[in-house]
């Protein structure tokens, strides 16, 4: 540090001691919201650019260049305009709880066939989530019987007993699958 700095003798360019280095907060030589002589902002004097300053960088809420859901000046994001690619906007990645994906082959190759092929069992507890978000839409739990097309819990019922065997129906209350299968009981 200067001598005369040091017993309070500092030589003064506006807030900023030219000997120094030292900054006070007066007497600051503003270009409209940066002092041009140490940087500190204030919020006034701005010379806006639509929502941004082109003196800070600062930006505010109005007078955005909207290019449907974003501004394509300072990125900020309104819940309109969005360009959907199934649950997810391509342009601001919002999310929405609709038009999921699911890839339904992969999890079918974690399940097997029972009942004559009529429904599949999950070999262990399987997640169902979509492949853009990750949202959970279900799991499917072992040793329960689903549909072998939309992979939906089945409901089956006894429709007929005829002699030795059993007739049962197999249905999908969420797509409308339906098939049957025999049961035999003779020895």
């Amino acid at each position: 540090m200067n001598l005369l700095c040091g017993i309070g003798k500092h030589k003064w360019n506006h807030c900023v001691c030219s000997r120094c280095g030292l900054k006070r907060n007066e007497d600051h030589l503003w270009n409209g919201c940066v002092c041009k002589i140490c940087g500190k902002k204030r919020d006034e004097g701005h010379r806006w650019n639509g929502c941004r300053c082109t003196v800070c960088a600062q930006t505010r809420d109005q007078d955005h260049r909207w290019n449907g859901c974003k501004c394509s000046v300072c990125s900020a994001v309104r819940d309109q305009g969005h360009d959907w690619d199934g649950c997810t906007c391509r342009r601001c990645k919002a999310v929405r709880d609709r038009d999921h994906v699911y890839d339904l082959a992969s999890v079918l190759a974690q399940t097997s066939r029972s009942l004559d092929n009529t429904v599949v069992v999950a070999k262990e507890a399987i997640r169902i989530g979509c492949t853009k978000c990750g949202h959970l839409d279900r799991m499917l739990l072992k040793g329960k019987n689903y549909c072998p097309e939309c992979l939906h819990e089945v409901k089956t019922a006894c429709v007929d007993w005829g002699g030795t065997s059993l007739k049962y129906e197999v249905t999908c209350s969420h797509c409308g699958y339906k098939a049957t299968y025999s049961v035999c009981d003779s020895y």
